[in-house]
This record gives structure tokens, C-alpha cells and sequence, in this order.
């Protein structure tokens, strides 16, 4: 659409997303950054199976995944400034397929986002180095895929100050801000553009 042409000779970019947790008749938006950056990323984790009754002739990869997923908290709490904002989370597992079988490899996912470009690669690296870590740590491989090519991350989102006190006389709340993320970013360049977010049923 955009190398089709469809914002040529544009001035300003308005964009609205809808939320259902902002109270009913509200407007949100604000200044500067507001929607985080966001990335995903895949883990496999390969050991060596076995019966679970012999856990001393495996690698194990639950345990190596499991440890890596613990460690990835450790990103925002112990190594993030807690004035940063930074998300990181875990959401899928997959593993084995009985209960009495150590399986040779697990997978994980999840996403992370930051309202920082440093922030961000910050994240990147740190989940690379902890899932590879504990792997060698647990005697298994890990490997990480940041879905660079499949999944292009969203950059920071950043309101215009000048297009946001153009539009800031319809408004009815101001000062939310969430950790979601969305292509907005990549639409227009820095200047002249303001993303709203209004309340849904």
C-alpha cells in the first residue's frame, strides 16, 4: 500500500485503536511515545529423551526450558531500570507427549516489548544469551529465533506533539498508556502523526 503510493503528498496521519478496557465515551492518547515496541520470538531446546524413570540417562530439555523461562523474568526485574518500561513473556510451551517420557526437544515462545529503541535491543540480546545459557548450562542446545524476517517488529509508537494539541480539543480523558504495539509506527515518518485510542463494547 505505501509503495503503491497511498500516503504520498500526506501532511498528518491520524490513527485510532480500538480498547474495550477504557470506560465508555473516553479518548486516550498523550505526547511522545505510547504503544510500545513489539517483537516475538521462538526457543527450541534439544536434549536427549528417555523414560522418565532413568532421568540420569537423558539431557533434559524440560528442565533446561523451564530454568530459561525463569531466568527470561529476571530481564525486567533485576537487569531493566525500573524506570524503563519493558514486558517480557512466555506464551507457549510444547513438549513430549507422555507423562513418563523425558522428550528430546521442547519449544517456547512469547514477546517482548519496550517504549525504547535501547530498550528493545536490550530485550533481544538478553533472551538470546539466557535461552542459549541455561541450555549449556542443563547440557542441551538451545536455539532462539527472533522472527526478524517473518515478523517484522513494531517500532515504538510516538505522537506528534503538534498534531496531538491539534486534536487534543476533542478529547474527553487523557494519559493512558499500554503495552500493546502495532504497525502505526511504520505509516508515516515522526513528524505529523497521532494515534488515539477509544473505548469499545
Amino acid at each position: 500500500m505505501l509503495k503503491e503510493g497511498a500516503l504520498d503528498g500526506s501532511q498528518a496521519i491520524f490513527g485510532l485503536h480500538v480498547d474495550p478496557s477504557l470506560p465508555t465515551g473516553t479518548i486516550g492518547s498523550k505526547p511522545g511515545p505510547i504503544l510500545a515496541s513489539a517483537g516475538r520470538f521462538i526457543a527450541s531446546i534439544k536434549g536427549e529423551g528417555g523414560h522418565a524413570a532413568s532421568p540420569h540417562r537423558t539431557k533434559d530439555p524440560v528442565v533446561a526450558a523451564s530454568m530459561a523461562i525463569l531466568a527470561l523474568q529476571q530481564i525486567v526485574s533485576r537487569q531493566t531500570d525500573p524506570l524503563e518500561a519493558m514486558v517480557v513473556s512466555v506464551g507457549f510451551v510444547a513438549g513430549g507427549q507422555a507423562g513418563n517420557v523425558i522428550p528430546k526437544i521442547v519449544k517456547f515462545g512469547g514477546t517482548y516489548r519496550s517504549m525504547s529503541t535501547d530498550g528493545f535491543s536490550q530485550a533481544q540480546q538478553r533472551i538470546r544469551e539466557i535461552i542459549e545459557m541455561q541450555a549449556s548450562v542443563h547440557e542441551c542446545s538451545g536455539v532462539v529465533d527472533l522472527l526478524l524476517e517473518k515478523m517484522r517488529p513494531y517500532p515504538v509508537t510516538v505522537n506528534d506533539e503538534q498534531m496531538y494539541k491539534h486534536a487534543k480539543k476533542y478529547r474527553r480523558t487523557f494519559g493512558w498508556r499500554e503495552y500493546g504495539g502495532r504497525r502505526f509506527q511504520l505509516l508515516f515518518p515522526a513528524d505529523g502523526r497521532c494515534l488515539f485510542v477509544i473505548e469499545s463494547y
